[in-house]
């Protein structure tokens, strides 16, 4: 028999070198400089490499290292961004960690009573519990008794009754504590004989180490690579072919077939036209990759990161945000969740002769005498000790003053017995339990006031109305009174008083956020270990369930084939007795039908769920391993905050898409325009650093102006997109194709036309004609954004929601116009004056009517 005196100090060293310290392995984390290399792994990463590649290769020049070095920002300032973001929410989830586990406990050693930290203790110490106390590590019962809630581990509500017993090695076992659990009520002491990572719970997050799936983002962006590099492959052969002919043709001043012929007789006469042509080519291929789209796509994460965190919805993983958007099926925890996660007192009701009628406990009595005297004990913070029951109770009477203690015995609940009882001074005693075993005992009941002998006709009338109450999943207690003694037995002659409901409530935000996201397309499936009948009462209040939908247990989810399950899938609603095994074969399940999969847990058991689903989110109130597995954690505990995290994560696909429009229209145009232009006798229409200006819009200030817009409340009356949804949609290309043609046709006008020559003095020199189409270039790219960044007619559509855009646009607008008021010999300006400058803007603004014809054309608000 271990000794309860405890350890002396030289046997916990002793154990603590043989057994470990109460630690657990915390995965190797890599650090800030591991995770930027591994940054650059990603899919648009890889090919804006390879892009930076060929360019220093084959360009030469201003132009070729300017290119290059602008590609080789934009990869460093995406992975440097990316990574710190990610590794500041790691620190950010670190200290949320380190404050969970400052736990203190009290020790005996050396039969002496200490403080320590959890970390602190060793096998063979004897742990004093007591209510409220988390247990430190696992064991066996020593002395005493308590009532403990495991729900962490087993996902079960109703607490487990421990003391000192032989079989002391599972969960179910009398004798047996568990590290991470919660002592609800009674004293105990605590004999270690695991610690660490051998416990139950280290042993449980061990087990996480299965890869996650990759994210739908990066399946998008790895699918968008490709898409780009055919296009810009294509668009090289096309541009560098038409380059080569037209050298032909040059070449044969004027007849091509003179040309091709030349070219037969002295092939060398190619050879400066090919070089130039695969420049060309080379120019094409770096210039079609969106070289901003990464840091574009880690600004925006970052930015609704921390828009996500000031409402209480903390982002371990970026990517999660974006999954969250894509989610179209939700495995969803009731208790806690839906619910406020504490049962209350919801009404006091008494047999009026017919049936049970709702009374008002306030002017009864011998309700608050009944709930005054049980196992739990008042504090400022509310009800604690005892079980989940007694404090309800005593939660219900708070308002009304202790009464002088009067209680000479008591008779603590047991699940065998399923009841307590409480002997008073007065010889009385106050049962409370099952009503199905108070009823059977009872020969009386009180009726308005009068105690009445209870016939056959009235117990069944009980009975029916306590079956009709059991299913509005509310939980009955019993309450009757008898006289003394005080013992383990009932006795056969009690007088039933009333009942009370208790149930743990709906949020009162829930059955809207129910709606909100089925709205949005979400399936949400509730997943739970109560009764179906409370299960069903809950998800019908909530607006999950309704009579078209399935309800499965978790012995009918055993008997059911893999291939059976994906059929019932579409019309589920509830599992009901709930275990983790369902959880995550009901994650694997979904996924490999290609759905995209949010599962919600708080407990050590709901950690291998969260991992295995594409977007797990934990409570703020769950356990550190459940926090470890999930991507993101909603700190309140609410699903209102779930449903933010689907919005932002749908804005944030958006923004996605509005830049890529932005940059692949301008990149296209801008290659173009280089390309037609000396077929127009403009070398040059562009200049290296004229480009780099445009780079810098197209780049950096666009990403910071796209990132900025707001959540907006339709994206949520629209269906998920698919997990094989691409980025470059029919409608997101034929907005490219539109606004690339539209800014070339008028910028191939634009540079041809006679009248505009003649407007400034193009035979006398190119500078004020070249300066008034680089403005038409820019604020052809200024107002495509306001184009871009709504599918509505309403430009102006939340515009000042969004003021990083105005700021952006401002600060374009400034800058462009100063060059053509002060002129810049860098850029390439010069000085104009008033209709010269206002001609090239009018004209650029023109692009604004024809998309909204577009828009017409195409139906309104299409994406």
């Amino acid at each position: 028999m271990e000794q309860r005196t405890g350890l002396t100090f030289k046997e916990v060293e002793a154990s603590r070198r043989v057994h470990g310290e109460n630690r657990f392995s915390e995965q190797k984390r890599r650090g800030f400089w591991r995770e930027f290399f591994a940054g650059f792994g990603d899919p648009m990463i890889l090919i804006l490499l390879a892009s930076l590649f060929l360019n220093l290769c084959f360009t030469h020049g201003d132009s070729g290292f300017f290119e290059s070095v602008g590609i080789a920002l934009a990869i460093l300032i995406s992975v440097f961004v990316s990574t710190l973001s990610e590794y500041s929410s790691s620190r950010a989830f670190e200290k949320l960690r380190d404050a969970a586990g400052k736990l203190v406990c009290r020790v005996r050693r050396d039969g002496k009573v200490f403080s320590v930290s959890a970390t602190e203790v060793v096998v063979g110490d004897v742990v004093l519990l007591s209510d409220g106390d988390v247990i430190p590590a696992d064991g066996r019962v020593l002395f005493g008794a308590c009532s403990v809630n495991q729900s962490t581990l087993n996902g079960e509500s109703r607490e487990a009754q421990k003391y000192v017993c032989e079989k002391a090695s599972t969960l179910s076992d009398a004798g047996a504590l568990f590290s991470g659990t919660t002592v609800s009520s009674g004293e105990a002491e605590l004999f270690v004989e695991t610690v660490g990572d051998r416990t139950l719970y280290g042993r449980l997050a061990a087990s996480l180490g299965q890869t996650a799936r990759k994210s739908p983002l990066k399946e998008k962006l790895s699918r968008l690579a490709k898409t780009i590099a055919k296009i810009g492959y294509c668009a090289a052969i096309l541009v560098a072919g038409a380059d080569l002919l037209y050298a032909i043709f040059e070449l044969g001043a004027g007849d091509l077939l003179q040309g091709f012929t030349l070219v037969a007789a002295n092939p060398w006469a190619l050879l400066s036209p090919a070089l130039h042509a695969l420049t060309l080519a080379v120019t094409v291929v770096v210039v079609a990759v969106p070289e901003g789209l990464p840091m574009m796509i880690t600004v925006v994460l970052s930015t609704q990161m921390r828009k996500m965190m000031r409402e209480g919805v903390l982002v371990r993983k970026l990517a999660g945000i974006e999954t969250a958007g894509t989610m179209d099926l939700l495995f969803c925890d009731k208790t806690g969740t839906l619910t406020e996660g504490t049962h209350r007192v919801r009404e006091c009701l008494a047999f009026d002769g017919v049936r049970l009628a709702k009374t008002d406990p306030d002017a009864d009595t011998l309700f608050s005498h009944f709930c005054l005297n049980n196992q739990a004990r008042r504090t400022r913070k509310g009800a604690r000790g005892s079980n989940a029951t007694d404090r309800a109770l005593l939660d219900a009477v708070r308002h009304i003053p202790a009464a002088q203690p009067s209680v000479v015995e008591r008779l603590p609940f047991d699940s065998k017995r399923k009841y307590s009882a409480v002997l008073l001074s007065n010889g009385t005693v106050l049962y409370k339990g099952a009503p199905e075993k108070l009823l059977a005992s009872a020969t009386h009941v009180r009726v308005r006031g009068q105690s009445l002998p209870i016939s056959a006709a009235v117990r069944q009338s009980i009975t029916v109305a306590l079956a009709r109450r059991a299913q509005e999943s509310a939980r009955l207690i019993a309450f009757a009174q008898g006289q003394g003694p005080l013992s383990n037995t009932l006795p056969h002659t009690l007088e039933l008083i009333f009942f009370a409901a208790l149930s743990d409530d709906l949020r009162p935000e829930t059955a809207s956020t129910v709606s909100r996201l089925q709205q949005a397309g979400v399936q949400i499936v509730m997943l739970t270990g109560d009764s179906r009948e409370s299960a069903v009462s809950i998800a019908r209040r909530a607006g999950i369930f309704t009579d078209q939908k399935r309800v499965l247990s978790s012995e009918e989810l055993a008997h059911l084939s893999d291939g059976a399950i994906r059929d019932l899938l579409p019309d589920l609603s509830v599992i009901y007795r709930c275990t983790p095994e369902d959880k995550s074969r009901l994650a694997k399940l979904s996924a490999n039908e290609g759905r995209v999969v949010g599962m919600t847990g708080d407990g050590v058991n709901d950690a291998p769920a969260l991992k295995l689903a594409d977007v797990g989110f934990s409570m703020g109130s769950g356990t550190q391993i459940a926090k470890d597995a999930s991507d993101i954690v909603l700190t309140d505990d609410r699903l209102s905050s779930l449903s933010n995290a689907v919005l932002y994560g749908r804005t944030v696909f958006r923004s996605i898409r509005k830049f890529l429009t932005f940059q692949l229209t301008m990149n296209f145009c801008a290659v173009l325009v280089s390309f037609i232009g000396p077929m127009l006798g403009i070398e040059a229409p562009i200049t290296v650093m004229q480009m780099l200006w445009v780079n810098l819009i197209m780049d950096t200030l666009a990403s910071l102006a796209f990132a900025g817009e707001p959540p907006r409340e339709e994206y949520l009356r629209k269906v998920p997109l698919r997990r094989t949804e691409p980025i470059l949609s029919r409608a997101v290309k034929g907005q490219i194709l539109f606004g690339t043609f539209y800014s070339l046709l008028l910028s191939v006008f634009f540079l041809s036309s006679r009248t505009l020559r003649t407007l400034y003095a193009f035979d006398s020199g190119d500078t004020a004609f070249l300066t008034a189409f680089f403005l038409l270039f820019v604020f052809l790219g200024v107002f495509n954004m306001f184009n871009v960044r709504t599918p509505r007619q309403k430009l102006w559509a939340q515009l000042f929601q969004n003021r990083p855009f105005l700021l952006v646009v401002l600060t374009i607008t400034l800058v462009q116009i100063s060059f053509a008021l002060i002129g810049s010999s860098l850029f390439r300006c010069c000085r104009l004056e008033g209709a010269l400058i206002t001609t090239p803007v009018l004209l650029a603004l023109s692009i604004l009517p024809m998309d909204l014809l577009r828009k017409g054309i195409r139906g309104k608000g299409k994406e």
